[in-house]
């Protein structure tokens, strides 16, 4: 899924993410004890940092889904593994 990260819609929201949440922490620092309307804003980045952050996990996660390579290929590994007799979990198994 690293792949699903750094390219596409999700590699730009995540960039803009990182953007505001650096000028909104530099803001923060720096201005916004003198202005209260500084301050207003530099927490405004914040938010939109954090709501882009969070909008390209979930961009990256729907990009990986197209992905036969890590939808596919994982099912198909597993799949196999139990009829090997492999489950895959540590531990007991219940009957």
């Amino acid at each position: 899924m690293p792949q699903a990260y750094t390219t596409g819609r999700a590699r730009l929201l995540r960039l803009a993410s990182e953007g505001l949440t650096l000028a909104g922490a530099l803001a923060a620092v720096s201005v916004a004890r003198r202005s209260r309307p500084a301050a207003a804003a530099a927490g405004l980045a914040l938010l939109a940092g954090s709501a882009l952050q969070r909008f390209g996990t979930f961009e990256a996660g729907v990009a990986s889904t197209r992905d036969p390579a890590y939808v596919v290929v994982p099912q198909r590994e597993r799949l196999n593994a139990a009829d090997a007799g492999h489950t895959g979990r540590i531990g007991r198994e219940v009957p």
